[in-house]
């Protein structure tokens, strides 16, 4: 019994010197390191339950995120618990309100960046109703630096000017929280063209911009790009999954319409770039959830609320030609399309 307090005495002074010195304002690692290592090695520690050693590196992540990544989450690779740690880590310290995880898998996500740039991570892949993230090697190919993607590869040892602005550019849904990420982050915001490989899922994604003038168009369609996710033992079941995961619904197109409307393109290419996410082909593609009539007039006037007047200089009458008809009679809403468009600008004064 004295032997066991001793021992309970002994853990809980070493956590105190590894929190007093990740507090520091510049961490001894190689100290820290090897206090955690003692932890799971000295024999005269090993009355220290698993949960309770996760909790002490989970503690230690938290006091310095960025120190952590660059210079301590590595040493970890070879721990023989490192997946099941990683995972209590994530759920207890890094996962929003109103986060699940959906899909969770080993293998490889991808980004793959316009000039043939790439960056990757290799690990268990995590994925969420807010986000990807993977844990492990994460490396880059061509030398591409991280922050010029901060949008979709987020590492907390990664400073950012604007950290709520690239936060919500990363994120699927809407919080508050300041969170750290135990690992790396990929985007599924702004997802399009969700497709099935024979290993696993690829995708693209659009760097969020708010403001875009036309001559800077060209620099904005730079900012879309492609990830892959890699399943390291892929099976139909596996890859059906994440790829029903990863499919689009109704409130991701309604918010990339938002996105369109705010900004600041001409009227021109905003309304045939908003007609684009009202295609009834997207409807039937692969990666979008089949919508049924119903429900692409919804989308149809939820789009007319967001601005009457510029629905219907811009949009409408393109949606009404003769080569656009042809496309809405595939789900045969067009007279629905005239009633409903009728019966808002009543409702509005148009």
């Amino acid at each position: 019994m004295m032997n066991e307090l001793n021992q309970s005495g002994d853990i809980n002074q070493i956590a105190n010197k590894i929190y007093e010195e990740m507090s520091s304002a510049d961490p001894y690692i190689t100290r820290i390191v090897g206090y955690l290592d003692d932890l799971r090695t000295k024999e005269e520690l090993q009355s220290l339950a698993d949960v309770d050693f996760y909790d002490i590196v989970g503690e230690t992540f938290k006091l310095n995120p960025s120190i952590f990544m660059k210079h301590i989450y590595e040493k970890f690779w070879q721990y023989k618990n490192k997946s099941e740690m990683e995972k209590y880590i994530l759920e207890k310290y890094c996962l929003y309100d109103g986060e699940q995880i959906l899909f969770e898998g080993s293998g490889k996500t991808i980004q793959e960046l316009p000039g043939g740039g790439r960056n990757s991570v290799s690990g268990t892949i995590y994925v969420t109703n807010f986000r990807i993230i993977g844990q492990g090697k994460l490396s880059s190919i061509k030398g591409v630096p991280f922050d010029d993607w901060i949008d979709v590869v987020i590492s907390p040892f990664r400073g950012h000017r604007d950290k709520k602005k690239s936060k919500d550019e990363l994120i699927e849904g809407s919080t508050y929280q300041e969170l750290p990420c135990y690992g790396y982050q990929f985007k599924t915001k702004n997802r399009s063209g969700v497709k099935k490989k024979k290993d696993g899922i690829k995708y693209s994604v659009n760097r969020e911009e708010k403001k875009i003038r036309f001559s800077d168009f060209k620099k904005y369609m730079m900012g879309h790009r492609s990830v892959r996710i890699t399943l390291t033992h892929p099976d139909r079941a596996q890859i059906n999954n994440l790829f029903e995961v990863l499919c689009i619904d109704i409130n991701q197109i309604m918010n990339a319409i938002r996105e369109l409307l705010d900004m600041e393109l001409d009227q021109k290419r905003k309304g045939w770039a908003v007609l684009g996410e009202l295609h009834p082909r997207v409807f039937k593609s692969e990666g979008i959830h089949h919508f049924s009539a119903s429900d692409y007039l919804y989308i149809v006037e939820e789009t007319y609320k967001l601005d009457p007047e510029f629905f219907m200089t811009s949009i409408y009458p393109k949606m009404m030609s003769r080569k656009y008809a042809k496309y809405i009679s595939e789900i045969d809403v067009k007279w629905e399309i005239n009633t409903l468009v009728n019966k808002l600008n009543k409702e509005s004064g148009i």
